[in-house]
């Protein structure tokens, strides 16, 4: 008939959480062991079955289990999966397991997600398709602004490079073949052989 200390009349679901946050409260503050905490379990599921004729809520459920498995969920050691046989982790080491992250009470810097690796071969090489990331809308305004900046530096550069100088005359049968002194500094050929013809 289930344990007469747990009563469940009304509103039966709000009591149903109500004793659940009481036996949290219990083992957190107690020393129990597995079986202890098994046997809490049991007698509560069993009075509220045999007093509602229902089974409790899935989150209600899953709190108790947590509460079952106390001693488990509360070890924090980091190496617990290479150190046990059939490790229980609780949800904040399993999530850093799945998706990385940083354990606060640890001197880890977290664990590389498995999403991460998913693709890596033992090689180390990276086997994902690769698709190229679509830039966004800041990135594309940043973009254009700074090619149009370029095109202008560019351009300026180019109309520089290719305007006409100013039109020096000379002829070198005037100075017996020799080259002239401006042109020499800005073709850097000061010490180059003026060819026979010219002489």
């Amino acid at each position: 008939m289930g344990n007469v200390f747990y009563q469940f009349q009304g509103d039966y679901k709000q009591q149903l959480i109500d004793h659940v946050r009481l036996l949290s409260y219990l083992v957190n503050k107690s020393n129990t062991t597995y079986a202890q905490r098994m046997l809490k379990v049991t007698d509560l599921t069993d009075a509220y079955i045999a007093q509602t004729g229902t089974r409790p809520e899935s989150a209600q459920l899953d709190r108790l289990s947590d509460l079952v498995m106390f001693s488990d969920l509360r070890d924090k050691n980091p190496h617990k999966s290479t150190q046990g046989e059939y490790p229980i982790l609780s949800h904040k080491q399993l999530d850093r397991r799945r998706f990385g992250g940083r354990g606060n009470d640890t001197n880890m810097i977290g664990e590389t997600s498995l999403e991460k690796a998913e693709h890596v071969g033992v090689d180390g090489r990276d086997y994902r398709y690769p698709n190229r990331r679509e830039r966004t809308i800041d990135e594309l305004i940043y973009v254009d602004a700074t090619a149009k900046i370029r095109n202008e530096e560019r351009s300026l550069q180019y109309k520089k490079d290719t305007a006409a100088g100013k039109l020096v005359r000379y002829n070198l049968h005037d100075t017996n073949g020799e080259l002239t002194e401006p042109f020499v500094k800005c073709r850097s050929i000061k010490y180059r052989a003026v060819p026979e013809y010219y002489r």
